[in-house]
């Protein structure tokens, strides 16, 4: 950076007497200093933040990487969830129509009202069975 030299104009002899032109220079020269110096501690601490900032960028890639991962697992098993329920569903009809299979069969076998009949007769003759059982027994003692 070339330095550009600022021709003062004819000072005030008030202000001569208090700041000499070499002081003046000096302090002008400690301000250019100091100004250099906050601007090279601003690039500095915008270097710092900008590593900082790239860091965390990456760190988010990373997370969004894992993301898309576990995006792609669980589109995978949701798929085969699917699957294996449409399978079972298909699998419980199938045995939802063999089960009306078997009543049907089961009821063209047997006629309700010949049954009836028939668990009468079985509960009559279970009686009259006990009856015959105590009537041997009452001989017998």
């Amino acid at each position: 950076m070339a330095k550009k030299q600022i021709k003062l104009g004819k000072l005030n002899a008030k202000i001569e007497k208090v700041f000499s032109e070499g002081h003046v220079g000096v302090l002008l020269e400690h301000l250019d200093n100091n100004v250099k110096l906050l601007a090279e501690g601003q690039n500095a601490l915008r270097d710092e933040m900008h590593q900082g900032f790239k860091k965390v960028w990456d760190k988010f890639d990373s997370v969004d990487q894992r993301f898309d991962s576990v995006d792609q697992r669980l589109d995978s098993l949701e798929q085969d969830m699917r699957g294996s329920f449409k399978t079972i569903l298909e699998h419980l009809s199938n045995i939802e129509d063999e089960l009306k299979d078997i009543r049907d069969k089961l009821e063209s076998k047997v006629d309700k009202q010949d049954l009836i009949v028939l668990e009468q007769r079985v509960s009559r003759l279970e009686l009259e069975l006990n009856e015959c059982k105590k009537e041997i027994a009452a001989k017998k003692s």
